[in-house]
């Protein structure tokens, strides 16, 4: 099962955004805010950093729910599905790597709904590679992720909804 539910997130993300079942519906229903916490050397590349992004999640209105992914106890949220937005000056795109690379990881960790409500920041971590991306030094990004009305939602596709949040600077080049 888990490996159908993240082969339909990929082949919705990188193969056919726009079909039905992959539909993606944006919401206003709150406000995040990307801030790069850390950059770091791959140990296994030294040409490329891990950049640590952390995203305050705020509801505005009403309440809704992101899926945790965290897999030790305590700290920061992760984001069970996440994605890396790039501008081509005109829109917003999925970034996608520059090398033939599969995205994603494999969990065995539940999706924990973690109810985002008004006045009420939470955060989330988010990391990603400069050299698979091929990102340049200062170009503006966004990070988009799913978020659902109810906890009971929670993996139905075509209730999901997308949040992105504030652009935000790539600090360092590949």
């Amino acid at each position: 099962m888990r490996h159908s539910v993240a082969i339909l997130v990929l082949l919705c993300q990188f193969a056919f955004p726009v079909r039905g079942f992959c539909k993606q519906t944006k919401s206003d229903a709150g406000r995040a805010t990307a801030t790069v916490v850390r950059v770091t050397p791959n140990p296994d590349d030294p040409d490329d950093r891990i950049v640590l992004i952390e995203v305050e999640v705020e509801g505005f209105g009403s309440t809704f729910f992101v899926p945790d992914c965290k897999t030790s106890q305590g700290g920061t949220h992760e984001f069970c599905l996440a994605r890396l937005l790039r501008s081509d000056g005109k829109k917003w795109h999925i970034a996608k790597p520059v090398y033939g690379v599969v995205m994603g990881i494999e969990t065995s960790a539940p999706w924990t709904p973690i109810e985002i409500v008004q006045s009420h920041p939470t955060r989330f971590r988010f990391a990603y590679s400069t050299a698979i991306f091929g990102l340049r030094a200062g170009e503006p990004l966004r990070i988009a992720f799913d978020s659902w009305v109810s906890p009971h939602s929670i993996r139905d596709w075509k209730k999901r909804k997308v949040q992105v949040t504030s652009t935000f600077n790539n600090p360092i080049s590949q």
